[in-house]
């Protein structure tokens, strides 16, 4: 390992930064790694770069038949780990020492099927090529996932969360888009039918935790503005039979008989009333011994009011 690697300071001073790279990353957080086999003649079997968690994936099955030489290797030496060569480089940097090493590096030494420096990281897809990929991944679904696959993502992301600069990056990129109306059809077509599970205590009881004490921040004048010109002009679609009908029947008994909160009787006093009346009592007297009007006893008594 040390004399493939004895000379990578020289060769990252002697790697100056592009303007073309620094536009790409703008921070140096790159770094170049090997992999390497304990019992194996040559132990460093890949030289290679990356950033983030780039230098794990090789052990990610999904990374499997990319390079059989690799698999062959890893499968056959379980104790393989990863050591980083040099951290914190630009990406042209990077390149630079990996395209060295893997130079440097004897014959038949490693697994990598290139002279390294062919990386794509920070590169942009046209529209065109969006498009594309757009249209051929239309159609097609996903595996459903696994009660135990959500288990694993649930316990893997609790206690996490995203850093200030983080949240104000994730809000950059969000602003200004907007989905299309085929978009927006496709994604009401999609959650029709669909029910959500009914929250349980444990849930509740950590919504309502992480809600305490927390204060919504008041708008400002120029979110308001935004807020109005952007609801300037827009008409509300009137609302179908269907939806009328079903507004109809969610509201239905909400504030009928006992539910109705200026409600002044209650259906055991009005079977008590239509008993009476069934007897020959007069309305204005019951209305007196119920502290009702006249017109609410009248109303019991045509069915007009307190109908189960």
């Amino acid at each position: 390992m040390n004399s493939i690697t004895n000379d990578v300071p020289s060769v990252i001073k002697s790697c100056r930064v592009s303007a073309e790279s620094d536009r790409v990353c703008p921070t140096n957080n790159y770094y170049v790694y090997a992999l390497l086999a304990p019992g194996r003649t040559h132990e460093v079997f890949y030289i290679g770069k990356g950033r983030g968690y780039r230098a794990n994936q090789h052990f990610y099955p999904s990374e499997k038949g990319k390079n059989p030489h690799k698999d062959a290797v890893i499968a056959k030496y379980p104790d393989c780990y990863i050591e980083k060569i040099a951290e914190n480089l630009s990406e042209e940097q990077a390149l630079a020492l990996e395209i060295h090493l893997i130079a440097k590096a004897p014959e038949g030494c490693l697994t990598n099927m290139t002279l390294g420096g062919e990386g794509t990281s920070g590169r942009l897809h046209t529209d065109e090529a969006r498009a594309k990929m757009s249209k051929t991944r239309k159609g097609r679904k996903c595996k459903p996932r696994t009660d135990e696959w959500r288990t694993k993502m649930s316990k893997a992301q609790k206690g996490k969360t995203a850093s200030d600069e983080a949240r104000a990056n994730m809000s950059k990129a969000q602003k200004g888009r907007t989905h299309t109306d085929e978009t927006k059809a496709n994604m009401s077509k999609a959650q029709k039918g669909k029910k959500r599970k009914p929250l349980t205590d444990e849930a509740r009881a950590n919504m309502s935790k992480a809600q305490k004490g927390k204060k919504r921040k008041p708008l400002t004048d120029e979110t308001r503005a935004k807020i109005s010109k952007a609801h300037k002009g827009k008409k509300c679609k009137p609302l179908t039979d269907e939806a009328k009908a079903k507004m109809s029947k969610a509201k239905k008994g909400l504030h009928c008989g006992e539910n109705n909160p200026s409600a002044k009787l209650t259906w055991s006093m009005v079977d008590e009333i239509r008993e009476k009346l069934a007897e020959g009592g007069k309305s204005v007297f019951i209305a007196r011994e119920y502290a009702v009007s006249p017109r609410a006893i009248r109303d019991i008594k045509c069915n007009e009011a307190w109908v189960r």
